[in-house]
Formats: structure tokens, C-alpha cells, sequence
């Protein structure tokens, strides 16, 4: 259902975007443009985590891994390796400040900046592929200001995080693919973060990257 639905929506955007679509436009003007959008999507998940949900939201699935870590017997119920770094992050956060809740917004301010950070990669990407100002604006507003992605950048919980690599794997997987006059360096580690976020985050995501 959802590919029936996607296929003639992104058809009908594709055949009205401009032809300069057809590769990225490296060195365009308004360098200055990802740093500005970096920010204001960290000020907004950020004001309200401090402000609204501290430490944050925590779904079932982390009350298992936390369970997991106290009695030190784990399950890929949550894949493993979302268990070990979170209970990394959570080992961090608990050793800075010596307070359980601030363990658990030292992860979601880490989450917030890997969102943040795949939502401006995104956007920079489709900029740089001449995507209509319009288009760039309403995906914006979206990204920024949708109540589900401010509620979720907050909210523990391993799907969030294969989301983000979601993005950035496609993202710099369509930068690699469509530029091959043209590959930094940079990509290339976007492309290997996204990979592991998407494999860490589920176990289903193996399946999904070997057969992509």
C-alpha cells in the first residue's frame, strides 16, 4: 500500500522539478545555510526536552534493556548493540552528574543531535539537487515543527535512531550514486554511519541493507 501510494506522488514531484535536478550542485551560494538549520532544529528539541519532557520520554522497550544491563543477562529482543550503546551512553551521562534522570537526557541530547544532524544532511542534499525552495521550506517545516518528530527526538526508543540512519544512508547513498565525478571523503563516512545506525538500531535491518 504504502509503495502504491509513494510511486505516483513522487512521480508527479519529480516530473515538475527543474531539470538541474539530474545532479548536485556543488560550491552553490549559502554555505552558511546548513550550520543555521543544524541549530534551530538542536534550540527546538532541546527547549523542549529541558523545558517540557526532562529527561525525556522512555517507551517499554527501554525498561527491557535497562532490566537487561541491572541483571546483566541480555536478549536481541532489542538488538544487542542498541543495549550496549545505550547502556554506554547511559554510563556516561550517570558518571558526568551521578543522577539516573540526567543519564537518560544525556542519551536524548545525543539523539537530538543525530536527528538534527540527518535532517540538515537531508535537506543540504536535496538543496544541492536544486529541489524547488517550496519543497525545501514545507520538508523544513515538517522536519522542525511536526509535534510526532519533536515528541520522538526526545523519547528513547531504538527506532528512532534507525530512522536517522534511514536518512542518512539514503541521503548520502543518493550523493554517491549521482555524482561520480565527485565523492568527499565526508559522504562516504555519512554513508558508513547511516549503515551502522540502521544495523545497531534493528535486527530486521540486516535483512533490508544486504538485499538494498
Amino acid at each position: 500500500g504504502g509503495i502504491c501510494t509513494a510511486y505516483p506522488v513522487l512521480q508527479y514531484l519529480f516530473t515538475r522539478f527543474p531539470l538541474k535536478c539530474g545532479y548536485l550542485l556543488y560550491g552553490c551560494k549559502g554555505k552558511w545555510i546548513p550550520f543555521a538549520v543544524f541549530f534551530s532544529f538542536l534550540l527546538i528539541n532541546l527547549i523542549h526536552l529541558f523545558l517540557v519532557e526532562y529527561p525525556g520520554n522512555i517507551t517499554e522497550d527501554p525498561f527491557t534493556q535497562i532490566s537487561e544491563m541491572v541483571s546483566g543477562s541480555y536478549s536481541n529482543f532489542n538488538t544487542f548493540w542498541h543495549t550496549m550503546f545505550f547502556q554506554a551512553v547511559l554510563s556516561l551521562g550517570y558518571g558526568l552528574f551521578s543522577d539516573f534522570n540526567a543519564a537518560i537526557a544525556t542519551f536524548c541530547v545525543l539523539q537530538v543531535v543525530v536527528l538534527a544532524f540527518a535532517f540538515t544532511y537531508c535537506l543540504d542534499t536535496m538543496l544541492k539537487w536544486g529541489v524547488p525552495k517550496y519543497f525545501l521550506i514545507a520538508s523544513y517545516i515538517l522536519f522542525a515543527f511536526l509535534p510526532y518528530h519533536i515528541a520522538l527526538s526526545i523519547t528513547v526508543w531504538k527506532d528512532v535512531l534507525f530512522a536517522a540512519g534511514c536518512v542518512l544512508l539514503l541521503s548520502s547513498w543518493l550523493r554517491i550514486l549521482k555524482c561520480p565525478g565527485n565523492k568527499p571523503i565526508l559522504h562516504y563516512f555519512v554513508f558508513i554511519c547511516g549503515s551502522l545506525l540502521f544495523l545497531m538500531a534493528r535486527a530486521n535491518g540486516w535483512i533490508i541493507y544486504l538485499i538494498s
